[in-house]
């Protein structure tokens, strides 16, 4: 197996065993954890999630997705259940609605450790799993109500049974566990896994004679168990709303793939996305690839090089392309600049010109940062640029990045350990700092403050309150989760009777006038509350 210079093979020596996991969940757990005063859900897909497992949960229905008396049966339903389950444990709110994510989030951590140490090495592998946390993508969806990470999860710890087998006893076993994790995976978002499941194609057939994995029928075994929930949740759905409804939603979410994402995108849409979504971390990754590619590693190259190629081209191709659908490629976009830190900052004695130029960048990004927040304190430029206070609390984020990425100025004049804990550690606390700001929870400001204003509040505690929307957006999803005790989606207030509380949505068709008082507003949507005729303001002709 391919081995680092220098620190990969002391690494082990002044590190005790339990070291790496208990730095990486000291590292990971923070910034995970770590929240605002004030949190309110992405409103899609947050939201949708929420409200629909909720839906199970109020109905007793867990077979058939639903919103209101709409149907969702494109989807799988294995995050509706998790989420279903958390509710019925322990209540409807965010954190609950968070906690799988982030659950994920803090397994996906364990797990590159895990994997980067039989590939690559101890220390790339710590380096690696500790950078996976610092992208900021895969930070925010780690902390979000959606299935994208528990997905990964599931995919990184199949492949972490995979490549146990190699070096197990019993392999079939470990087979049989990667066959039974995918399977389950496919119940949490279904076509999702199907690009990383092919990015381990280079790896599955052209390492075919040495690991014997595709022959295996154990590990098909293993795939066709992890099945049976995903297949029994099929057949009950068939029952329940008859096959071609099934079929015909199943079938509607490709055919309809192409008009989702942004149209205007191309094959190269993932080329510059992912790089701006892991920056500045991608330019240490390309220096992990050049390393592997200067001392291949003769038993997991195709794994390590082949698998991001693959999953990129294939989700490139794809006729929808949105940003997350690229989440599978960050855990190996970490585990490449874990390699190229090792390399290139940490084993050398002296550091080399792709180093130096990376200090020499990130310190003038500090300088930039450093001088924006000096500028931005002027109260004549925060009203030139028009800044509000949800901007500005992210001064104290910016201005730690900027710092510490000026003190890489020193290079070689501080131990390669103090370069990288001064360089990694001013990102982590800057993102500590906006995570406290509200950077990774609250999605829709001003929401949560609106909802616990007396009047409106008084309301929601005590009554139920309906829906009456025409075009109702992504807020009628939320203050569909947001409202308690949850009355009816009716057409009119005629159909209702004088006491009623009912959310009116904006560009719902003229209401009966002056049969309502409005008890509060929020970006279009009013909380209003039926008059009887004797009580009915009446209106200027």
């Amino acid at each position: 197996m391919f081995r680092f210079r220098c620190m990969s093979q002391d690494f082990p020596r002044f590190w005790p065993q339990f070291w790496p996991w208990l730095t990486l969940l000291a590292w990971c757990v923070p910034l995970l954890l770590t929240r605002s005063d004030t949190q309110s859900f992405l409103a899609h897909d947050e939201g949708l999630y929420a409200w629909r497992a909720r839906g199970m949960l109020e109905t007793g229905d867990w077979i058939t997705p639903r919103s209101w008396d709409t149907l969702y049966l494109h989807k799988t339903p294995g995050f509706y259940w998790l989420l279903a389950m958390g509710f019925q444990v322990a209540g409807c709110s965010e954190w609950v609605a968070r906690l799988p994510a982030i659950l994920a989030g803090v397994g996906c951590t364990l797990l590159m450790y895990t994997l980067g140490r039989q590939l690559v090495g101890p220390a790339a592998g710590w380096l690696g799993a500790a950078l996976l946390n610092l992208q900021f993508l895969w930070l925010s969806y780690s902390r979000q109500a959606v299935p994208d990470v528990p997905l990964i999860f599931g995919f990184l710890l199949g492949l972490t049974c995979l490549l146990r087998a190699e070096t197990a006893g019993r392999p079939g076993q470990w087979r049989f566990g990667a066959g039974v994790c995918w399977g389950l995976a496919l119940l949490l978002k279904s076509l999702a896994l199907i690009p990383p499941l092919l990015g381990l194609l280079p790896y599955l057939i052209l390492e075919q004679r040495r690991h014997r994995h595709l022959t295996s029928p154990v590990l098909y075994l293993g795939t066709a168990a992890g099945l049976i929930p995903l297949l029994a949740w099929l057949v009950l759905a068939a029952q329940a709303n008859g096959w071609p409804t099934l079929i015909s939603a199943l079938i509607g979410v490709v055919a309809s793939g192409d008009r989702v994402g942004d149209q205007r995108s191309t094959v190269l849409y993932y080329l510059w996305n992912v790089p701006a979504n892991s920056f500045p971390w991608f330019l240490l990754g390309i220096l992990g690839v050049v390393a592997l590619l200067r001392h291949p590693v003769p038993r997991y190259q195709s794994l390590l090089l082949g698998f991001p190629l693959v999953v990129l081209g294939v989700i490139s191709l794809m006729g929808n392309r949105i940003p997350h659908y690229a989440l599978p490629l960050y855990p190996w976009l970490a585990l490449l600049a874990g390699v190229g830190l090792e390399q290139h900052i940490l084993a050398p004695k002296h550091l080399g010109r792709p180093a130096r130029g990376l200090v020499v960048l990130f310190t003038g990004l500090g300088v930039i940062l450093c001088a924006s927040v000096l500028v931005l304190t002027f109260p004549w430029v925060q009203t030139r640029l028009n800044l509000g206070a949800d901007l500005l609390a992210y001064r104290p984020a910016v201005l730690v990045l900027s710092l510490g990425w000026l003190g890489l100025i020193l290079g070689d004049r501080l131990p390669r350990w103090g370069l990288v804990g001064l360089w990694l550690g001013a990102a982590w606390l800057a993102l500590l700092l906006a995570a406290r700001a509200g950077a990774f929870g609250d999605y829709t400001l001003g929401l949560k403050a609106f909802l616990a204003r007396p009047a409106v509040a008084g309301v929601l505690d005590h009554y139920a309150v309906n829906f009456i929307w025409d075009r109702g957006g992504k807020l009628s999803t939320l203050l569909g989760f947001y409202t308690p005790i949850l009355g009816k989606r009716v057409p009119s207030l005629e159909v209702l009777e004088a006491g009623h509380y009912v959310w009116i949505g904006p560009g719902t068709p003229e209401q009966a006038a002056g049969r309502y008082r409005v008890i509060g507003e929020f970006e279009g949507w009013e909380l209003v509350k039926t008059l009887p005729p004797s009580e009915a303001q009446p209106q200027p002709e």
